[in-house]
């Protein structure tokens, strides 16, 4: 298995010297090689900051959604509270209130 691996070693490096050499014998190639690494370097860059910025809009949005869910949370737990409130004070027009809206609901679904 090593001289496998050396043997791989031996043909990169005699690769990579053939491309130094082509790219010294010819500056057309050496010049187009530079623009394609540069190239590639940009949209790199530009990916990364494209990354950042869609990871600070993701934490900021999630933020606010944590937020929104407490405050709606919160708001739900208040109604439920109000409406058994009510319920304890009334009885009569909660039992009044069920009995309309199970009307209404057997109306709806017999349509």
């Amino acid at each position: 298995m090593a001289n496998s691996g050396s043997t791989v070693n031996f043909e990169t490096d005699a690769t990579d010297d053939a491309v130094d050499a082509a790219a010294s014998e010819s500056p057309v190639t050496e010049r187009a090689r530079k623009g394609a690494h540069e190239a590639v370097d940009k949209a790199a860059d530009r990916a990364a900051a494209a990354e950042r910025s869609f990871r600070r809009t993701a934490d900021v949005s999630a933020e606010k959604l944590g937020e929104n869910q407490e405050r709606l949370k919160t708001q739900f737990d208040e109604s439920i509270s109000k409406a058994r409130q009510m319920a304890r004070e009334n009885p009569l027009a909660t039992a009044g209130l069920a009995f309309a809206a199970g009307v209404l609901f057997s109306a709806w679904l017999r349509r």
